[in-house]
């Protein structure tokens, strides 16, 4: 499994049933609350599996805030009959009767991308109908255009601009964070890779898409229909954006080294087949794209030992990739 051990950002809420029954009374005022469980993954917002009396189960999923609640509820409708996301059944963005806030969506089925990857994912042949289905999802986010590059208010309405990729990671550096915890050489090579690539990256001209902002495998669950593999669902879209794919793309191939090969070959079938555009130095601007991701892991306030370890060493695996092409 990847991120294994990776501390939480932002502690767990304990939800007891008699709130998880309280917030779910705005919903379904027949509700009965069975039983309430943690649901695994995420390292800032609070997933509960809520089994009702009938035996149904939704999600409660408790938010930093209320305009987080309402902006990943947005972008959830946006996709909504066009990529495989969890319907949004209820929104209390400000939350009931002294809960936090929160939203209600239907539990999606499947399991996590990478404990597939893992286990019958290890022949090449499954790793590439994997990764077909994987870019074809991913493409059908992508197909929604947006005006204008920028992060999302809690309306969607385009926020400030993005900053561009080479002054956001030598920033992150310039805080002295991020290179304590690469160490002095992996950050001065990075900064030198950066210098390097900062023209061709800023001359990179791509319309604003919808982008998860997270898409990685322990955000996406797939199952097995008539003997193939889908995605069911894409969680997580507390970081949604309007940016440059490649964003996306470097995210969900950052680990293909610890997969089976032909992850990343089908990956590139289903996108271009699914409407996607990648250019044929995809595979090395999706890395340096990816950089910007890494770097602001690095950057947290917050020391995470475990993970800091495991960017530490995603950032020098990317970096000599990138220094030898």
């Amino acid at each position: 499994m990847i991120e294994a051990g990776w501390e939480r950002s932002v502690a767990l809420v304990e939800v007891p049933p008699e709130e998880a029954q309280r917030a779910l009374s705005g919903w379904r005022s027949d509700a009965a609350v069975r039983e309430v469980a943690p649901l695994a993954g995420g390292h800032r917002h609070t997933n509960l599996r809520v089994v009702l009396d009938d035996g149904s189960a939704v999600v409660v999923r408790v938010c930093r805030s209320g305009d987080s609640c309402r902006r990943e509820a947005s972008v959830l409708g946006l996709v909504r009959d066009r990529a495989p996301a969890p319907r949004v059944l209820h929104i209390a963005p400000g939350g009931l009767e002294g809960s936090p806030h929160y939203l209600v969506t239907e539990f999606a089925a499947g399991r996590r991308l990478d404990d597939v990857l893992m286990h019958e994912g290890r022949m090449s042949a499954t790793a590439r109908e994997l990764g077909h289905t994987v870019g074809r999802s991913l493409a059908s986010v992508h197909a929604v255009r947006l005006a204008e590059p920028g992060l999302f208010d809690a309306d969607l309405a385009p926020g400030p601009p993005l900053e561009d990729w080479s002054s956001f990671i030598l920033g992150t550096l310039d805080t002295g964070r991020a290179e304590a915890r690469l160490g002095p050489s992996l950050a001065h090579r990075l900064r030198r890779l950066v210098l390097r690539e900062a023209g061709e990256m800023r001359g990179i001209n791509l319309a604003p898409r919808l982008i998860h902002g997270d898409f990685k495998p322990t955000n996406i669950l797939v199952q097995e229909r008539g003997g193939r593999w889908e995605v069911s669902a894409i969680l997580d879209w507390e970081f949604a954006f309007s940016g440059c794919p490649l964003f996306d793309v470097g995210t969900i191939l950052r680990y293909e080294e610890r997969f089976a090969p032909g992850l990343s070959d089908g990956f590139y079938d289903g996108y271009v087949g699914g409407g996607g555009e990648l250019s044929s130095d995809w595979r090395r601007l999706s890395r340096l794209s990816d950089l910007i991701n890494l770097a602001e892991l690095a950057n947290r306030e917050k020391d995470t030992p475990i993970m800091h370890r495991d960017v530490r060493e995603l950032v020098a695996g990317s970096v000599a990739k990138l220094e030898a092409a």
